[in-house]
Protein backbone atom coordinates (compact mmCIF):
# COMPACT_ATOMS: atom_id res chain seq x y z
CA UNK A 1 0.00 0.00 0.00
CA UNK A 2 1.22 3.72 -1.00
CA UNK A 3 1.52 5.96 1.98
CA UNK A 4 -0.68 9.25 2.52
CA UNK A 5 3.17 10.91 1.80
CA UNK A 6 3.59 9.35 -1.39
CA UNK A 7 0.01 9.85 -2.58
CA UNK A 8 0.60 13.51 -1.89
CA UNK A 9 3.77 13.90 -3.32
CA UNK A 10 3.18 11.65 -6.63
CA UNK A 11 -0.61 13.14 -7.53
CA UNK A 12 -1.53 15.63 -4.82
CA UNK A 13 0.85 18.41 -4.82
CA UNK A 14 1.50 18.41 -8.73
CA UNK A 15 -1.91 18.21 -9.50
CA UNK A 16 -3.12 20.94 -6.92
CA UNK A 17 -0.11 23.23 -8.28
CA UNK A 18 -1.22 23.02 -12.04
CA UNK A 19 -4.54 23.35 -11.48
CA UNK A 20 -4.19 26.58 -9.32
CA UNK A 21 -1.73 28.00 -11.74
CA UNK A 22 -3.90 27.24 -14.59
CA UNK A 23 -7.14 28.73 -13.08
CA UNK A 24 -5.26 32.13 -11.50
CA UNK A 25 -3.56 32.32 -15.22
CA UNK A 26 -7.16 31.57 -16.93
CA UNK A 27 -9.33 34.32 -14.41
CA UNK A 28 -6.39 36.71 -15.19
CA UNK A 29 -6.55 36.50 -18.80
CA UNK A 30 -10.47 37.28 -18.60
CA UNK A 31 -10.29 39.58 -16.28
CA UNK A 32 -8.16 41.89 -18.53
CA UNK A 33 -10.23 40.96 -21.63
CA UNK A 34 -13.03 42.22 -19.43
CA UNK A 35 -11.93 45.34 -18.52
CA UNK A 36 -10.70 45.87 -21.82
CA UNK A 37 -13.85 45.35 -23.51
CA UNK A 38 -16.26 47.08 -21.07
CA UNK A 39 -18.45 44.04 -20.90
CA UNK A 40 -18.37 40.97 -18.80
CA UNK A 41 -19.97 38.68 -21.27
CA UNK A 42 -16.52 37.26 -21.61
CA UNK A 43 -17.49 35.38 -18.41
CA UNK A 44 -21.17 34.46 -19.65
CA UNK A 45 -19.58 32.97 -22.89
CA UNK A 46 -17.73 30.02 -20.85
CA UNK A 47 -21.22 28.05 -19.57
CA UNK A 48 -22.98 29.57 -23.12
CA UNK A 49 -20.32 29.41 -25.57
CA UNK A 50 -21.22 30.42 -29.25
CA UNK A 51 -22.11 27.59 -31.62
CA UNK A 52 -19.38 28.39 -34.95
CA UNK A 53 -16.46 28.80 -31.55
CA UNK A 54 -17.83 25.52 -29.50
CA UNK A 55 -17.61 23.22 -32.65
CA UNK A 56 -14.52 24.62 -33.98
CA UNK A 57 -12.56 24.13 -30.66
CA UNK A 58 -14.34 20.73 -30.34
CA UNK A 59 -13.23 19.17 -33.56
CA UNK A 60 -9.92 19.96 -32.21
CA UNK A 61 -9.83 18.51 -28.79
CA UNK A 62 -10.14 15.08 -29.77
CA UNK A 63 -7.49 15.06 -31.58
CA UNK A 64 -5.65 16.76 -28.78
CA UNK A 65 -6.87 13.74 -26.21
CA UNK A 66 -5.79 11.62 -28.77
CA UNK A 67 -2.21 13.29 -28.97
CA UNK A 68 -2.21 13.41 -25.39
CA UNK A 69 -3.20 9.15 -25.30
CA UNK A 70 0.13 8.58 -27.73
CA UNK A 71 2.33 10.83 -25.79
CA UNK A 72 1.72 8.88 -22.64
CA UNK A 73 1.32 5.20 -24.27
CA UNK A 74 4.90 6.20 -26.17
CA UNK A 75 6.42 7.33 -23.19
CA UNK A 76 5.15 4.28 -20.14
CA UNK A 77 6.06 1.84 -23.11
CA UNK A 78 9.46 2.80 -22.93
CA UNK A 79 10.08 3.18 -19.86
CA UNK A 80 8.48 -0.15 -18.81
CA UNK A 81 10.54 -1.65 -21.23
CA UNK A 82 13.73 -0.50 -19.92
CA UNK A 83 13.16 -1.54 -16.23
CA UNK A 84 12.20 -4.61 -17.42
CA UNK A 85 15.50 -4.81 -19.67
CA UNK A 86 17.44 -4.14 -16.80
CA UNK A 87 15.85 -5.58 -13.82
CA UNK A 88 13.12 -8.26 -14.67
CA UNK A 89 10.38 -9.13 -16.81
CA UNK A 90 8.40 -8.81 -14.27
CA UNK A 91 8.00 -5.25 -13.79
CA UNK A 92 5.19 -5.01 -17.20
CA UNK A 93 3.42 -7.44 -15.45
CA UNK A 94 3.38 -5.32 -12.18
CA UNK A 95 2.50 -2.20 -13.96
CA UNK A 96 -0.17 -3.48 -16.07
CA UNK A 97 -1.92 -5.26 -12.86
CA UNK A 98 -1.32 -1.74 -11.50
CA UNK A 99 -5.45 -0.26 -11.78
CA UNK A 100 -4.10 3.23 -11.34
CA UNK A 101 -2.50 2.98 -15.09
CA UNK A 102 -5.58 1.54 -16.63
CA UNK A 103 -7.35 4.05 -14.74
CA UNK A 104 -5.39 7.28 -16.43
CA UNK A 105 -5.33 5.70 -20.02
CA UNK A 106 -8.92 5.44 -19.63
CA UNK A 107 -9.37 9.35 -18.81
CA UNK A 108 -7.73 9.53 -21.68
CA UNK A 109 -9.43 7.46 -24.07
CA UNK A 110 -13.19 8.41 -22.46
CA UNK A 111 -11.67 12.30 -23.13
CA UNK A 112 -10.99 11.86 -26.85
CA UNK A 113 -14.29 9.80 -27.59
CA UNK A 114 -16.34 11.96 -25.62
CA UNK A 115 -15.03 15.33 -27.92
CA UNK A 116 -15.38 13.18 -31.20
CA UNK A 117 -19.17 12.33 -29.88
CA UNK A 118 -20.51 15.59 -28.26
CA UNK A 119 -19.13 17.65 -32.21
CA UNK A 120 -20.76 15.45 -34.10
CA UNK A 121 -24.79 16.52 -32.32
CA UNK A 122 -23.68 20.40 -33.69
CA UNK A 123 -26.37 21.76 -35.70
CA UNK A 124 -24.84 25.20 -37.05
CA UNK A 125 -28.10 25.68 -38.73
CA UNK A 126 -30.78 25.38 -36.26
CA UNK A 127 -28.35 26.93 -33.77
CA UNK A 128 -28.09 23.89 -31.22
CA UNK A 129 -25.33 23.69 -29.07
CA UNK A 130 -25.08 20.72 -26.82
CA UNK A 131 -23.32 23.02 -23.24
CA UNK A 132 -23.41 20.31 -21.39
CA UNK A 133 -21.28 18.10 -23.51
CA UNK A 134 -19.19 20.78 -24.62
CA UNK A 135 -18.81 21.38 -20.64
CA UNK A 136 -18.13 17.42 -19.90
CA UNK A 137 -15.69 17.73 -22.87
CA UNK A 138 -13.10 20.48 -21.72
CA UNK A 139 -13.51 19.07 -18.40
CA UNK A 140 -12.06 16.10 -19.48
CA UNK A 141 -9.69 17.35 -21.57
CA UNK A 142 -8.30 19.84 -18.99
CA UNK A 143 -8.11 17.09 -16.41
CA UNK A 144 -6.45 14.98 -18.99
CA UNK A 145 -3.50 17.11 -20.05
CA UNK A 146 -3.01 18.33 -15.94
CA UNK A 147 -2.73 14.71 -14.84
CA UNK A 148 -0.06 13.94 -17.98
CA UNK A 149 2.93 15.06 -15.95
CA UNK A 150 1.42 14.02 -12.45
CA UNK A 151 1.04 10.31 -14.16
CA UNK A 152 4.63 10.63 -15.79
CA UNK A 153 5.97 11.13 -12.33
CA UNK A 154 3.95 7.96 -10.98
CA UNK A 155 5.37 5.80 -13.82
CA UNK A 156 9.00 7.12 -12.49
CA UNK A 157 8.10 6.34 -9.37
CA UNK A 158 6.41 2.77 -9.83
CA UNK A 159 8.74 1.48 -12.02
CA UNK A 160 12.17 2.85 -9.64
CA UNK A 161 13.73 -0.61 -8.69
CA UNK A 162 13.66 -0.27 -5.00
CA UNK A 163 9.49 0.40 -5.37
CA UNK A 164 9.56 -2.68 -8.04
CA UNK A 165 11.10 -4.77 -5.12
CA UNK A 166 8.46 -3.73 -2.52
CA UNK A 167 6.11 -4.47 -5.28
CA UNK A 168 7.52 -8.02 -6.01
CA UNK A 169 7.92 -8.60 -2.00
CA UNK A 170 3.95 -8.05 -1.57
CA UNK A 171 2.92 -10.35 -4.26
CA UNK A 172 5.42 -12.90 -3.09
CA UNK A 173 4.25 -12.64 0.39
CA UNK A 174 0.38 -12.94 -0.54
CA UNK A 175 0.74 -15.91 -3.14
CA UNK A 176 2.09 -17.35 0.29
CA UNK A 177 -0.24 -16.67 2.69
CA UNK A 178 -3.26 -17.57 0.13
CA UNK A 179 -1.39 -20.74 -0.68
CA UNK A 180 -0.92 -22.00 2.81
CA UNK A 181 -3.98 -24.07 3.33
CA UNK A 182 -3.14 -26.00 0.48
CA UNK A 183 -0.26 -26.63 -2.04
CA UNK A 184 -1.94 -23.94 -4.53
CA UNK A 185 0.45 -20.56 -5.08
CA UNK A 186 4.16 -22.04 -4.79
CA UNK A 187 4.21 -21.64 -8.54
CA UNK A 188 3.80 -17.86 -7.74
CA UNK A 189 6.26 -18.01 -4.65
CA UNK A 190 9.16 -19.89 -6.37
CA UNK A 191 8.30 -17.09 -9.41
CA UNK A 192 8.92 -14.27 -7.13
CA UNK A 193 11.60 -15.05 -4.85
CA UNK A 194 13.59 -16.13 -8.29
CA UNK A 195 12.57 -12.99 -9.83
CA UNK A 196 13.55 -10.72 -6.39
CA UNK A 197 16.92 -12.59 -7.03
CA UNK A 198 17.58 -11.77 -10.27
CA UNK A 199 17.14 -7.75 -9.48
CA UNK A 200 19.60 -8.26 -6.76
CA UNK A 201 22.48 -9.75 -8.90
CA UNK A 202 21.46 -7.51 -11.63
CA UNK A 203 21.95 -4.58 -9.65
CA UNK A 204 25.09 -6.64 -8.12
CA UNK A 205 26.64 -6.03 -11.33
CA UNK A 206 25.67 -2.41 -12.18
CA UNK A 207 26.77 -1.66 -8.48
CA UNK A 208 23.49 -0.87 -7.24
CA UNK A 209 24.22 -0.84 -3.76
CA UNK A 210 20.28 0.60 -2.83
CA UNK A 211 18.50 -2.19 -5.45
CA UNK A 212 20.70 -5.05 -3.72
CA UNK A 213 20.29 -4.48 -0.25
CA UNK A 214 16.35 -3.79 -0.94
CA UNK A 215 15.99 -7.53 -2.83
CA UNK A 216 18.30 -8.91 0.30
CA UNK A 217 15.69 -7.23 2.75
CA UNK A 218 12.82 -8.28 0.91
CA UNK A 219 13.85 -11.90 1.28
CA UNK A 220 14.37 -11.73 4.48
CA UNK A 221 11.11 -10.10 5.09
CA UNK A 222 9.82 -13.10 3.62
CA UNK A 223 11.47 -15.67 5.46
CA UNK A 224 10.88 -14.31 8.71
CA UNK A 225 7.16 -13.75 7.79
CA UNK A 226 7.11 -17.17 7.08
CA UNK A 227 8.71 -18.81 9.85
CA UNK A 228 6.16 -16.42 12.17
CA UNK A 229 3.50 -18.19 10.66
CA UNK A 230 4.89 -21.72 9.42
CA UNK A 231 2.19 -23.15 11.88
CA UNK A 232 -0.43 -22.24 9.92
CA UNK A 233 0.70 -24.04 6.82
CA UNK A 234 -1.33 -27.46 5.90
CA UNK A 235 0.44 -30.38 5.12
CA UNK A 236 0.09 -30.46 1.07
CA UNK A 237 2.73 -26.99 1.38
CA UNK A 238 5.33 -28.99 2.17
CA UNK A 239 5.67 -31.83 0.03
CA UNK A 240 8.49 -31.28 -2.72
CA UNK A 241 5.98 -32.16 -5.70
CA UNK A 242 4.87 -31.11 -9.31
CA UNK A 243 6.63 -27.44 -10.39
CA UNK A 244 8.17 -27.97 -6.90
CA UNK A 245 10.22 -30.32 -7.51
CA UNK A 246 11.74 -29.67 -11.37
CA UNK A 247 12.78 -25.63 -9.18
CA UNK A 248 16.14 -25.25 -10.38
CA UNK A 249 17.38 -25.28 -6.71
CA UNK A 250 15.70 -28.32 -5.83
CA UNK A 251 15.99 -30.39 -9.64
CA UNK A 252 19.58 -30.77 -9.31
CA UNK A 253 19.31 -32.12 -5.51
CA UNK A 254 19.97 -35.68 -4.29
CA UNK A 255 17.07 -37.96 -3.73
CA UNK A 256 18.29 -38.23 -0.16
CA UNK A 257 18.84 -34.56 0.90
CA UNK A 258 15.14 -34.03 -1.42
CA UNK A 259 13.72 -36.83 1.12
CA UNK A 260 15.21 -34.58 4.21
CA UNK A 261 14.05 -31.56 3.20
CA UNK A 262 10.94 -32.58 3.07
CA UNK A 263 10.52 -35.07 6.09
CA UNK A 264 11.88 -31.28 7.95
CA UNK A 265 9.35 -29.57 5.95
CA UNK A 266 12.13 -27.00 5.26
CA UNK A 267 12.07 -26.46 1.02
CA UNK A 268 10.78 -22.93 1.70
CA UNK A 269 13.51 -22.32 4.20
CA UNK A 270 16.26 -23.98 1.77
CA UNK A 271 14.70 -21.85 -1.37
CA UNK A 272 15.49 -18.48 1.14
CA UNK A 273 18.76 -19.22 1.89
CA UNK A 274 20.02 -20.67 -1.38
CA UNK A 275 19.16 -16.87 -3.05
CA UNK A 276 21.33 -15.25 -0.19
CA UNK A 277 24.06 -17.42 -0.87
CA UNK A 278 23.84 -16.76 -4.49
CA UNK A 279 24.19 -13.19 -3.78
CA UNK A 280 26.85 -13.42 -0.90
CA UNK A 281 29.06 -15.05 -3.60
CA UNK A 282 28.30 -12.64 -6.29
CA UNK A 283 29.24 -9.90 -4.26
CA UNK A 284 32.81 -11.39 -2.68
CA UNK A 285 34.91 -8.27 -4.01
CA UNK A 286 32.59 -6.25 -5.28
CA UNK A 287 30.26 -4.91 -2.62
CA UNK A 288 32.06 -5.29 0.88
CA UNK A 289 28.70 -4.00 2.95
CA UNK A 290 26.35 -7.01 1.57
CA UNK A 291 28.14 -9.88 3.19
CA UNK A 292 27.68 -8.45 6.76
CA UNK A 293 23.87 -7.83 6.04
CA UNK A 294 23.25 -11.15 4.66
CA UNK A 295 24.72 -12.44 7.94
CA UNK A 296 23.02 -10.24 9.95
CA UNK A 297 19.55 -11.53 8.03
CA UNK A 298 20.84 -15.27 8.56
CA UNK A 299 21.20 -14.95 11.81
CA UNK A 300 17.53 -13.24 12.57
CA UNK A 301 16.44 -16.24 10.67
CA UNK A 302 18.41 -18.49 12.93
CA UNK A 303 16.73 -17.02 16.42
CA UNK A 304 13.04 -16.56 14.58
CA UNK A 305 13.51 -20.06 13.96
CA UNK A 306 14.32 -21.01 17.76
CA UNK A 307 11.73 -18.72 19.26
CA UNK A 308 9.13 -21.03 17.19
CA UNK A 309 10.57 -24.52 18.02
CA UNK A 310 11.31 -24.99 14.63
CA UNK A 311 14.85 -27.02 15.33
CA UNK A 312 15.26 -28.03 11.62
CA UNK A 313 15.06 -24.76 10.36
CA UNK A 314 17.47 -23.05 12.88
CA UNK A 315 20.02 -25.92 12.10
CA UNK A 316 19.58 -25.21 8.16
CA UNK A 317 20.95 -21.68 8.87
CA UNK A 318 23.86 -23.42 10.41
CA UNK A 319 24.47 -25.25 7.71
CA UNK A 320 24.58 -22.52 5.36
CA UNK A 321 26.31 -20.04 8.24
CA UNK A 322 29.20 -22.68 7.65
CA UNK A 323 28.67 -22.38 3.62
CA UNK A 324 29.32 -18.68 3.65
CA UNK A 325 32.40 -19.18 5.68
CA UNK A 326 33.66 -21.63 3.16
CA UNK A 327 32.55 -19.27 0.07
CA UNK A 328 34.15 -16.46 1.57
CA UNK A 329 37.65 -18.16 1.59
CA UNK A 330 37.49 -19.78 -1.58
CA UNK A 331 36.70 -16.44 -2.52
CA UNK A 332 39.69 -15.04 -0.59
CA UNK A 333 37.64 -12.46 1.00
CA UNK A 334 38.91 -12.02 4.91
CA UNK A 335 36.60 -8.83 5.20
CA UNK A 336 33.21 -11.17 4.23
CA UNK A 337 34.46 -14.11 6.69
CA UNK A 338 34.99 -11.41 9.56
CA UNK A 339 31.12 -10.62 8.82
CA UNK A 340 29.95 -13.80 8.63
CA UNK A 341 32.08 -15.05 11.80
CA UNK A 342 31.04 -11.51 13.63
CA UNK A 343 27.19 -12.81 13.46
CA UNK A 344 27.85 -16.07 13.93
CA UNK A 345 29.55 -15.35 16.98
CA UNK A 346 26.80 -13.46 18.20
CA UNK A 347 24.40 -15.99 17.09
CA UNK A 348 26.24 -18.37 19.78
CA UNK A 349 26.43 -15.62 22.63
CA UNK A 350 21.93 -15.50 22.24
CA UNK A 351 21.63 -19.43 21.97
CA UNK A 352 23.94 -19.78 25.31
CA UNK A 353 22.25 -17.15 26.66
CA UNK A 354 19.26 -18.91 25.95
CA UNK A 355 20.59 -21.99 27.46
CA UNK A 356 20.81 -23.63 24.47
CA UNK A 357 24.25 -24.96 25.32
CA UNK A 358 25.06 -27.30 22.71
CA UNK A 359 24.32 -25.33 19.91
CA UNK A 360 26.48 -22.60 21.19
CA UNK A 361 29.37 -25.69 21.58
CA UNK A 362 28.19 -26.56 17.48
CA UNK A 363 28.80 -23.42 16.72
CA UNK A 364 32.07 -23.15 18.08
CA UNK A 365 33.36 -26.52 17.00
CA UNK A 366 32.95 -25.00 13.10
CA UNK A 367 34.43 -21.58 14.00
CA UNK A 368 37.37 -23.67 15.15
CA UNK A 369 37.29 -25.61 11.30
CA UNK A 370 36.65 -23.17 8.93
CA UNK A 371 39.37 -20.59 10.93
CA UNK A 372 41.79 -23.84 10.15
CA UNK A 373 40.69 -24.29 7.04
CA UNK A 374 41.33 -20.94 6.15
CA UNK A 375 44.52 -20.70 7.81
CA UNK A 376 45.67 -23.65 5.75
CA UNK A 377 44.20 -21.35 2.33
CA UNK A 378 46.31 -18.73 3.24
CA UNK A 379 44.41 -16.52 5.32
CA UNK A 380 46.06 -16.45 8.98
CA UNK A 381 43.71 -12.95 9.55
CA UNK A 382 40.25 -15.20 9.44
CA UNK A 383 42.06 -17.59 12.35
CA UNK A 384 42.83 -14.59 14.46
CA UNK A 385 39.70 -13.53 13.56
CA UNK A 386 37.88 -17.02 14.90
CA UNK A 387 40.31 -16.86 18.09
CA UNK A 388 39.01 -13.59 19.26
CA UNK A 389 35.63 -14.99 18.75
CA UNK A 390 35.90 -17.61 20.56
CA UNK A 391 37.87 -15.30 23.76
CA UNK A 392 34.48 -13.60 23.86
CA UNK A 393 32.07 -16.73 23.72
CA UNK A 394 34.44 -18.30 26.35
CA UNK A 395 34.32 -15.53 28.68
CA UNK A 396 30.20 -15.39 28.12
CA UNK A 397 30.38 -19.54 28.80
CA UNK A 398 32.44 -18.90 31.88
CA UNK A 399 30.05 -16.00 33.28
CA UNK A 400 26.96 -17.54 32.87
CA UNK A 401 27.88 -20.93 34.67
CA UNK A 402 27.31 -23.01 31.10
CA UNK A 403 27.69 -26.49 31.76
CA UNK A 404 29.59 -26.48 27.89
CA UNK A 405 31.96 -23.69 29.19
CA UNK A 406 35.05 -26.78 29.24
CA UNK A 407 34.24 -27.64 26.31
CA UNK A 408 34.20 -24.19 24.75
CA UNK A 409 37.54 -23.71 26.52
CA UNK A 410 38.90 -27.27 24.73
CA UNK A 411 37.89 -26.01 21.56
CA UNK A 412 39.70 -22.48 21.84
CA UNK A 413 42.42 -24.22 22.95
CA UNK A 414 42.43 -26.38 19.84
CA UNK A 415 42.33 -23.74 17.37
CA UNK A 416 46.11 -23.24 16.61
CA UNK A 417 46.72 -27.01 17.28
CA UNK A 418 47.17 -28.41 14.06
CA UNK A 419 48.79 -25.81 11.96
CA UNK A 420 51.11 -25.06 14.56
CA UNK A 421 53.97 -27.30 12.99
CA UNK A 422 53.03 -25.94 8.73
CA UNK A 423 54.03 -22.34 8.91
CA UNK A 424 55.86 -19.95 11.14
CA UNK A 425 55.19 -19.45 14.47
CA UNK A 426 54.63 -15.73 14.20
CA UNK A 427 51.90 -16.37 12.00
CA UNK A 428 50.12 -17.87 15.11
CA UNK A 429 51.00 -15.04 17.87
CA UNK A 430 47.33 -13.48 16.95
CA UNK A 431 45.43 -16.42 18.71
CA UNK A 432 48.31 -17.05 21.66
CA UNK A 433 47.31 -13.21 22.14
CA UNK A 434 44.17 -14.18 22.55
CA UNK A 435 44.69 -17.10 24.54
CA UNK A 436 46.34 -14.95 27.32
CA UNK A 437 43.94 -12.30 27.46
CA UNK A 438 41.31 -15.27 28.15
CA UNK A 439 43.65 -16.07 30.88
CA UNK A 440 44.13 -12.76 32.72
CA UNK A 441 39.92 -12.73 32.60
CA UNK A 442 39.84 -16.39 34.52
CA UNK A 443 42.85 -14.82 37.12
CA UNK A 444 40.49 -12.19 37.29
CA UNK A 445 37.09 -13.85 38.10
CA UNK A 446 38.40 -16.79 40.01
CA UNK A 447 39.00 -19.45 37.81
CA UNK A 448 42.46 -20.42 38.53
CA UNK A 449 42.15 -23.51 37.00
CA UNK A 450 41.07 -22.79 33.95
CA UNK A 451 43.69 -20.12 33.44
CA UNK A 452 46.11 -23.11 34.36
CA UNK A 453 44.68 -25.11 31.64
CA UNK A 454 45.39 -22.01 29.03
CA UNK A 455 49.30 -21.92 30.65
CA UNK A 456 49.63 -26.01 30.28
CA UNK A 457 48.70 -25.59 26.70
CA UNK A 458 51.12 -22.53 26.25
CA UNK A 459 53.95 -24.44 28.43
CA UNK A 460 56.21 -25.22 25.48
CA UNK A 461 56.25 -22.15 23.47
CA UNK A 462 59.68 -20.27 23.25
CA UNK A 463 60.40 -17.74 25.91
CA UNK A 464 61.06 -14.87 23.59
CA UNK A 465 57.89 -15.32 21.61
CA UNK A 466 55.79 -15.37 24.79
CA UNK A 467 57.86 -12.24 25.70
CA UNK A 468 56.61 -10.91 23.22
CA UNK A 469 53.13 -11.41 22.96
CA UNK A 470 53.36 -9.82 27.17
CA UNK A 471 54.76 -7.11 25.44
CA UNK A 472 52.51 -6.16 23.10
CA UNK A 473 49.71 -6.47 25.13
CA UNK A 474 51.38 -4.39 27.78
CA UNK A 475 51.77 -1.43 25.40
CA UNK A 476 48.21 -1.30 23.89
CA UNK A 477 46.70 1.64 25.82
CA UNK A 478 43.40 2.58 24.23
CA UNK A 479 40.47 0.13 24.01
CA UNK A 480 39.12 1.55 20.15
CA UNK A 481 41.06 0.13 17.36
CA UNK A 482 43.03 2.36 15.61
CA UNK A 483 41.14 1.12 12.44
CA UNK A 484 37.41 1.58 11.45
CA UNK A 485 35.71 -1.49 11.16
CA UNK A 486 32.65 -3.65 11.90
CA UNK A 487 33.88 -4.81 15.62
CA UNK A 488 35.68 -1.26 16.28
CA UNK A 489 36.77 -2.83 19.59
CA UNK A 490 40.40 -2.99 19.72
CA UNK A 491 40.56 -7.10 20.77
CA UNK A 492 44.44 -6.65 22.27
CA UNK A 493 43.23 -4.05 24.87
CA UNK A 494 42.75 -5.53 28.23
CA UNK A 495 41.01 -3.59 31.06
CA UNK A 496 43.20 -2.26 34.03
CA UNK A 497 41.74 -5.46 36.49
CA UNK A 498 42.63 -7.75 33.42
CA UNK A 499 46.15 -6.31 32.82
CA UNK A 500 46.88 -6.70 36.66
CA UNK A 501 46.87 -10.57 36.05
CA UNK A 502 49.49 -10.24 32.82
CA UNK A 503 52.48 -10.71 35.91
CA UNK A 504 50.84 -13.37 37.45
CA UNK A 505 50.27 -15.39 34.58
CA UNK A 506 53.78 -15.09 32.93
CA UNK A 507 55.35 -15.71 36.27
CA UNK A 508 54.22 -19.26 35.63
CA UNK A 509 56.93 -19.87 33.09
CA UNK A 510 59.65 -20.41 35.53
CA UNK A 511 61.66 -17.30 35.16
CA UNK A 512 62.33 -18.27 31.74
CA UNK A 513 60.87 -15.03 30.58
CA UNK A 514 62.53 -11.96 30.60
CA UNK A 515 62.02 -8.86 32.74
CA UNK A 516 59.06 -6.56 30.98
CA UNK A 517 59.88 -3.16 29.77
CA UNK A 518 60.66 -0.39 32.82
CA UNK A 519 57.62 1.16 33.72
CA UNK A 520 56.83 4.52 31.25
CA UNK A 521 56.08 5.43 28.02
CA UNK A 522 56.57 2.85 25.25
CA UNK A 523 59.96 2.95 23.90
CA UNK A 524 58.88 3.89 20.04
CA UNK A 525 56.92 6.86 22.15
CA UNK A 526 60.14 8.05 23.57
CA UNK A 527 62.11 8.75 19.81
CA UNK A 528 59.66 11.49 19.37
CA UNK A 529 60.94 14.46 20.24
CA UNK A 530 59.14 17.04 22.31
CA UNK A 531 58.87 21.06 21.64
CA UNK A 532 60.44 23.15 24.67
CA UNK A 533 58.24 23.25 27.19
CA UNK A 534 56.19 20.11 25.88
CA UNK A 535 55.11 17.58 28.74
CA UNK A 536 55.46 13.96 28.11
CA UNK A 537 52.57 11.87 27.51
CA UNK A 538 51.52 9.92 30.02
CA UNK A 539 51.92 6.45 30.28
Amino acid sequence: MRSTTDLARTWLVPLGALVVVTGLLLLGALVLDAGLAGTTDVFTLLLFPNAQSAADTLSSAGEIAAGVLAVAVTVVAIIVELAATRYTHRATDLFLEEPVNFVVMGLFVVAALVAIWVSSVFDPASGFVPRAGVFLSMLLLTLSLLLLLPYFAYVFAFLSPVALVGRMRQATLRSMLEGRRAATGRRQVLRGIDQLTDIGQNALDHHDREVVLASAEALHTLALRYLEDRRDFAPPWFAIDGALRHDADFASLDPDALQNLERDGTWFEWKLLRQCQSLFRRSLGTMPDLPGVLAIQLRRQAQAAYRGDHEAGAELVLRFFNSLLRDAIEGRDPAAASAVLHQYRTLAERCLTAGQHATSLAIARYLTLYGLVAFEAGLPAVLETVANDLEQLNELAFERRSPAARELLRAFLQVDENARSEVQETSLRGVRKAQVRLATYFLATGNTWAAKEVFRDMEGERPERLALIRDELLRVGSAVHWEVGVRGRNPDWLPPARRAHLGEFFGWFEGRLPAPPTAGRPTWLKTIALEPGEEPPPA
